[in-house]
């Protein structure tokens, strides 16, 4: 039976605590900082560790990481006249960021952390700020071509994604995913025959599979993905980040950031940039 929104919405909440207090834009600027929540992916342009600094801190200044999501909300602190604090999640898991923010950890979810339905009914997002496909990858031998093909076929995603969401509203059973950690987990099942599929963002799928000679990406989805900066239900730091993207996108802050990480792909970024202003 295919999964609908309300169980989706059900599974976050049963991995979300009891919401903590979640600060308004006057309380930020009273103490000085915002905190992000992230989680830091050394295979991510948006959101990794600067091991030149040493280990992963608890808790961190812009400094200790790298990524689109890192500069882009330290130019987003600076405009409020803040430091920026960074928190990775709490567990080594990109499912622990929604119950992170709930608990009242952090003031928002910057982590190419993509606008979905089933998200949108508990949290809130900014305006869009990137843009991407989504990807079904496979095995070159796999015989598969198309999501018509992935009958009683098992598939892998990172756990919490927005992926293996997708993968839920296709109507593919919870038996049949394979839920992961890490996003290059997910290549490695494919490629080693434990899952017959992943599905993948297209801002990254050409370069990781120059590492996997075995998988190629056969379909793209037609609908594009956009990642946002998520809130806390009726949190006023919305419309202050909404706001800030206006002038980043207008200035060609933006443009700054997405060049620095994705030197050689300006028509993939020009793509993106272009989807996110609807």
């Amino acid at each position: 039976m295919r999964p609908t929104s309300t169980a989706l919405l059900f599974s976050l909440l049963l991995l979300s605590p009891t919401s903590g207090h979640a600060r308004d834009l006057q309380e930020v600027i009273d103490s000085g900082k915002i905190v992000m929540l992230t989680f830091p992916n050394q295979d991510s342009a948006f959101s990794s560790i600067d091991i030149a600094q040493g280990p992963m801190p608890a808790t961190g200044t812009a400094s200790h990481f790298l990524g689109i999501d890192v500069d882009l909300m330290q130019a987003f602190a600076e405009s409020l006249g803040v430091e920026l604090e960074i928190r990775p999640v709490s567990e080594p898991s990109f499912s622990a960021l929604i119950p992170d923010l709930l608990a009242g950890r952090g003031d928002l979810i910057a982590s190419s952390f993509s606008i979905t339905p089933e998200r949108s009914e508990i949290l809130d997002f900014s305006d869009p700020y990137y843009s991407i496909r989504a990807m079904l990858v496979v095995r070159k031998d796999s015989g598969i071509r198309s999501p018509q093909d992935l009958d009683h076929r098992v598939g892998t995603a990172v756990a919490g994604s927005s992926h293996a969401a997708r993968m839920a509203r296709m109507g593919i059973e919870r038996q049949r995913i394979v839920l992961v950690d890490f996003l290059l987990e997910t290549y490695g099942m494919v490629t080693d025959g434990e899952a017959d599929f992943t599905i993948a963002d297209s801002s990254n799928t050409e370069y990781r599979l120059e590492s996997y000679p075995e998988l190629e990406a056969v379909y793209q989805f037609p609908d594009m993905e956009s990642y946002g900066i998520a809130f806390p239900k009726g949190s006023d730091l919305r419309p202050a980040v909404d706001r800030f993207l206006v002038h980043a996108k207008s200035s060609g802050l933006l443009d700054q950031i997405l060049q620095k990480y994705f030197a050689g792909n300006e028509e993939k970024n020009a793509e993106a940039r272009t989807a996110s202003q609807h």
